[in-house]
């Protein structure tokens, strides 16, 4: 694994199959053995994992692109956290261009 690749943060209707690495946000609405289906305020997209996930939680999930198809690096669970300052955070890396 390239460790200087850089995760690029995208919310779902943002992405295409050109990015190398992304890092989407959302809840894992179902899962299957071989992939799961994550939701956030802008749509829902399949993630192939190789392992089973808990419904419901919130996540944080690191993807590569690989032949159209997103493929799961790794996953932070961040259902504890405080979603509302997650998001003022995230939309001030967003003003300041990072």
């Amino acid at each position: 694994m390239d460790f200087k690749a850089r995760y690029f943060p995208k919310k779902i209707k943002e992405l295409k199959n050109t990015e190398e690495k992304v890092l989407l946000n959302g809840e894992i609405l179902n899962s299957t053995e071989n992939s799961f289906i994550l939701s956030d305020d802008t749509g829902k997209v399949e993630i192939f994992s190789g392992g089973k996930f808990q419904k419901n939680i919130t996540i944080r999930a690191f993807c590569s692109v690989v032949d159209g198809e997103l493929k799961l690096d790794f996953l932070q669970d961040i259902s504890n956290s405080d979603l509302n300052l997650f998001k003022k955070v995230e939309a001030l890396y967003k003003k300041v261009g990072i």
